[in-house]
Formats: structure tokens, C-alpha cells, sequence
């Protein structure tokens, strides 16, 4: 489960976030998602994106559901991916980004 944060800032910087994964998976958009897919960078931003939104949509994102969700809507799954992404959205809302390893910390 994450929770959106209650602090504002923290809130801005996850719709920051919003945009530099929609604006990551630009690049994949004129492929078919079978061949998308097939790129690292396409699933981990396409989850994150997926997950971030939820998240600023609702406020709480039960990833079990979610995954479930995707899994039914796409046919396919990467479960590595989708906890690596889960996992980073998690700590972007708990400690701002600290204990993420290749990511940033959040900005406004």
C-alpha cells in the first residue's frame, strides 16, 4: 500500500515526477506494445507513471490490486519492474527519494 503524503511539497514534486515519466515514454509511443515492452526504460516508466497517478488520483494505491489490474488489462506483467517501480513511488512519499539508487531525490 502507499499513501500520498498530506505534505504539499512532496505532493507537487510526485506530479513532477508525472511528467518526466510521461515524458520518458514519448520515445516508445510509435511501437506496438509487444515491442515496447521489450525495453527496460518503457516498463519502468510506463509502471511508474501508472502508479503515480493512481496515487495523485486517489491518494492510495494498493499495489497488489493494481498489479492484478495490469495483468488483466495488458496480458502481461513484469514483476521485477513493477516492485522496483512501486518500491521508488513508496520512498518518494516516505523519505523523498533517499533511499533510492539510480533515481533522484524530489524536486520541486
Amino acid at each position: 500500500m502507499i499513501i500520498l503524503p498530506k505534505d504539499k511539497f512532496k505532493k507537487e514534486a510526485l506530479e513532477g515526477k508525472l511528467g518526466q515519466y510521461n515524458k520518458r515514454l514519448k520515445p516508445f509511443a510509435y511501437m506496438l506494445p509487444d515491442m515496447a515492452r521489450q525495453y527496460p526504460k518503457y516498463l519502468d516508466s510506463l509502471y511508474k507513471s501508472i502508479i503515480t497517478e493512481r496515487l495523485l488520483e486517489k491518494g492510495v494505491v494498493n499495489t497488489f490490486e493494481l498489479a492484478n489490474e495490469l495483468l488483466e488489462s495488458h496480458g502481461f506483467f513484469d514483476a521485477d519492474r513493477y516492485n522496483n517501480a512501486a518500491g521508488v513511488i513508496d520512498d518518494y512519499c516516505k523519505t523523498g527519494g533517499i533511499n533510492t539508487s539510480k533515481g533522484s531525490l524530489l524536486e520541486k
